[in-house]
């Protein structure tokens, strides 16, 4: 039976699905007798954010449908939902009392504009010469293709690199180009110019976002018009402020970004508030954009935190710097967030500071958010297959989130918490034995069945043969302690559960231990393992370490090394298709590493490789041979950098000091 459509039907859909029709909203709906109008108004904003989402993905679909590709996504958004209609007493209490807007709100945009439109209307009858001050109202002109081809300009933005860290302000700030701006009526342009210290602009400010000559306007822009005409709250509390934050951010953003997403921190758990930025904004896997913010008169610094929450060290590689904001109150500061000393540390440097109390300040702001898309599809670009950042990753038994510096499980289904408990006793043997080249756990939190491990790991596979010989060897290193009797086995020793130290770009550790047992252990289940990746003694009773090493030796094959020199592939073959123990292994790969230097360099292999133990107690990543010595000899043969991997060995019969 074919899989059904968010709209019901089943999929593919036919090519004469109407978009159009899907993207209209049904009329409006009858509250329940119980509601009150500030459940109303949750509602309501509930149901609007639903249904941003469903045209989003509606949208996509029916532009894929019209290009000459054809559909490349397979599903519409769900059906719109309808909104529950206001009484004309409920409109009257929101048109004529701000108190009763800031109790009960925030509203919905259609009851914003709604509101927004009846009291510029009576204060155009209470008196003619206050016209100005009031809202502009949202015209039912539509212009659907200027409004789609400026969207399309802004997202097609490109640059050719990123910006040094210093020019960073001035593009923020730099003029949009003509075909960039928001065309409108002429007479709009005047409307927004004002004499109000707060809510006025000149002429030119106006231009720096709008440009006359439009005949129309389409509701695709109504966003960006509603935040620069509304002011903020008059709220004393952090929670006051969201909606005003998300109206000149987050909004936008969304309108730059149609594949993103993000979240705020304010509906999770109080055990990972501290590890979460207040806003984050998702694209392409990762979080190049987050934000810090309080109250106006709050003793806290949301600057500081853009720091503190970042994990550390840098996670992001090649990216010279991350974006963000911190706010107190509607004071509004962008800023660049990179990496200093040994990448251990960062420091927040800000770029440009709006107080969005005052209109021309709301335009800057978009225009700094328009400027800066481009800025963030180059730092995606830069850290390309990375596990996503504060998104869940969905699994059968477990939730898994990469938030800060920490990875949370959280344990879901009816054995979630025996499954907490075996891992926590995992964890138990890992500690005790000193096993190395794994994760551990930070926090148990039993009555959420969560766990906080750490550190956070870089998800992408080796790409050359010295980083594939770096991860063998750990892994055999770990294997090493973890086999000693009584033996313990991981069972699933892939590459997805395979991790890279940011802290020391030599070490590789392992994660997930939740199908861990002590030997001998009992057949698996062929659901709970895949045969293309899983040795086959693993579906027997009383296997043993044979599986743990069967999977280091498929890891070599499987690895996305274009090249990988052939008495490797055979030490991986050996590993499949004979029984050795992890200790057996190491003495095999030290061997054969000695006897590939040797046949490849004059150079003795005790002037080539001065190192201690990898897993000798106290050694720190700079006692290693590692890239500082390979820039130091940018003429170092490929055999001797492939013998630098010796230094993880305990010993070597090549005569390597120790």
């Amino acid at each position: 039976m074919p899989p059904n459509s968010r709209c019901g039907l089943a999929l593919p859909l036919p090519a004469n699905f109407d978009t159009v029709a899907h993207m209209q909203r049904p009329a409006d709906i009858p509250a329940h007798p119980d509601m009150d109008l500030q459940d109303i108004n949750m509602e309501n904003v509930r149901r609007e954010k639903a249904n941003k989402v469903s045209l989003a993905f509606t949208r996509i679909y029916a532009a894929a449908a019209a290009s000459p590709a054809g559909v490349t996504i397979e599903d519409v958004g769900a059906p719109l939902e309808p909104f529950l209609a206001y009484s004309d007493e409920n409109k009257a209490l929101l048109v004529g009392s701000k108190e009763v807007v800031d109790a009960t709100g925030p509203l919905p945009i259609n009851m914003t504009l709604f509101v927004a439109s009846a009291r510029m209307k009576l204060a155009e009858a209470d008196a003619a010469d206050k016209s100005k001050a009031a809202e502009v109202k949202l015209s039912a002109q539509y212009d659907l293709r200027e409004a789609r081809d400026t969207i399309s300009r802004w997202r097609n933005r490109t640059i050719p690199s990123l910006p040094q860290l210093t020019e960073l302000a001035s593009v923020l700030e730099a003029r949009l180009p003509e075909d960039q701006k928001i065309c409108v009526p002429d007479g709009w342009l005047e409307r927004l110019v004002g004499d109000d210290p707060e809510n006025g602009c000149s002429k030119e400010d106006v231009r720096r976002l709008f440009r006359g000559g439009g005949g129309g306007y389409h509701t695709a822009l109504t966003p960006i018009y509603s935040a620069v005409v509304r002011p903020p709250p008059d709220a004393s509390t952090e929670n006051g402020y969201i909606h005003f934050w998300d109206a000149n951010i987050s909004d936008l953003l969304h309108m730059l970004f149609f594949d993103a997403a993000s979240h705020r921190n304010s509906s999770h758990s109080a055990m990972t508030k501290q590890y979460r930025p207040d806003f984050t904004f998702i694209y392409g896997n990762m979080c190049p954009y987050r934000g810090e913010e309080t109250a106006y008169f709050s003793d806290q610094d949301p600057k500081a935190e853009l720091s503190d929450k970042l994990a550390r060290p840098w996670p992001y590689l090649d990216a010279p710097y991350i974006l963000g904001y911190h706010a107190k109150g509607p004071v509004i500061t962008q800023a660049a967030i990179s990496p200093i000393g040994e990448r251990t540390r960062t420091v927040v440097t800000d770029l440009v500071t709006y107080d969005l109390r005052r209109r021309t300040d709301r335009i800057k702001n978009m225009v700094a958010l328009i400027n800066m898309a481009p800025l963030l599809r180059g730092i995606v670009d830069l850290v390309p297959g990375v596990v996503a950042e504060f998104k869940k990753i969905q699994r059968d038994t477990c939730d898994i989130e990469i938030v800060g510096p920490l990875v949370i499980k959280t344990f879901k289904g009816e054995m979630r918490e025996t499954e907490m408990n075996h891992l926590e006793k995992m964890y138990v043997v890992l500690e005790q034995r000193k096993v190395p080249h794994t994760d551990k756990p930070r926090h148990f939190a039993k009555d959420e069945y969560k766990v906080l491990l750490g550190p956070r790991g870089d998800s992408r596979e080796p790409k050359t043969e010295d980083e594939l010989l770096d991860a063998i060897i750990c892994l055999l290193e770990m294997l090493q302690v973890l086999h000693k009797p009584p033996a313990f086995i991981h069972r699933d020793l892939r590459w997805p559960n395979v991790m890279r130290s940011f802290k020391d770009r030599r070490e590789w550790f392992v994660i997930d231990w939740s199908d861990a047992v002590q030997t001998p252990a009992k057949a698996a289940l062929k659901r709970d393992f895949d045969p293309s990746n899983h040795c086959p003694r693993i579906y027997m009773d009383d296997h043993g370490t044979e599986v743990d090493l069967w999977s280091v030796g498929w890891l070599i094959p499987t690895s996305r090394v274009r090249e990988i020199s052939p008495w490797l592939i055979e030490f991986g073959n050996s590993l499949r298709e004979t029984t050795v123990t992890a200790t057996e292994a190491l003495q095999q790969i030290r061997k054969l590493i000695c006897d590939e230097h040797r046949t490849s360099s004059p150079q003795g292999i005790g002037e080539a490789v001065q190192a201690p133990s990898r897993s000798q107690a106290g050694a720190d990543s700079s006692s290693l041979i590692g890239e500082k010595r390979r820039a130091e000899d940018p003429v170092e043969s490929v055999a001797t950098k492939r013998l630098q991997s010796l230094a993880f060995l305990p010993s070597c019969s090549c005569n390597i000091k120790e």
